[in-house]
C-alpha cells in the first residue's frame, strides 16, 4: 500500500472520516505530521470536513496513547492551573526521574511511527 492508503487507514479509525476525507486532508496538508499539527481553523477550511469531523480529528490527534500518559498530562495541567510549580521538566511531583522520562519518549515515538 502507498502512503495515502496508510494515512487513509489511520484517519479512517476516526469516526465519520472516510477515504475521500483523508485524500482531501492529505492534499491540503501534504504530510500526516502537518495534518496532525494543524489547528481548528486550518482543518475547518478543508472542503467536506465539517465541524464534527474537525473536532473528532483534533481529539484523536491530541488524545494520549495510554492511561498513564493521560494521568500525567492531567496532573501537569492541574499543577499549571494552581501554580504548584509543575512547570515543564519538573517531574519531581510525579515521582519520575529522567530515565523514566526517556523511556516514555521512546515508547511514544515507536507508537507514533506505528500509527503512521
Amino acid at each position: 500500500t502507498n502512503y495515502i492508503d496508510q494515512v487513509a487507514h489511520v484517519l479512517g479509525s476516526v469516526r465519520s472520516v472516510n477515504k475521500t476525507d483523508a485524500v482531501q486532508l492529505m492534499s491540503q496538508f501534504g504530510t500526516f505530521r502537518n495534518l496532525a499539527g494543524a489547528d481548528i481553523e486550518e482543518l475547518s477550511v478543508c472542503p467536506g470536513v465539517g465541524v464534527k469531523k474537525v473536532k473528532r480529528l483534533l481529539e484523536a490527534f491530541r488524545a494520549p496513547f495510554s492511561k498513564e500518559g493521560r494521568k500525567k498530562r492531567r496532573m501537569l495541567a492541574d499543577q499549571e492551573k494552581t501554580g504548584d510549580g509543575g512547570g515543564k521538566g519538573d517531574n519531581g511531583a510525579l515521582g519520575l526521574n529522567n530515565a523514566d522520562d526517556e523511556k516514555g519518549k521512546e515508547k511514544n515515538d515507536v507508537q507514533t511511527e506505528m500509527k503512521v
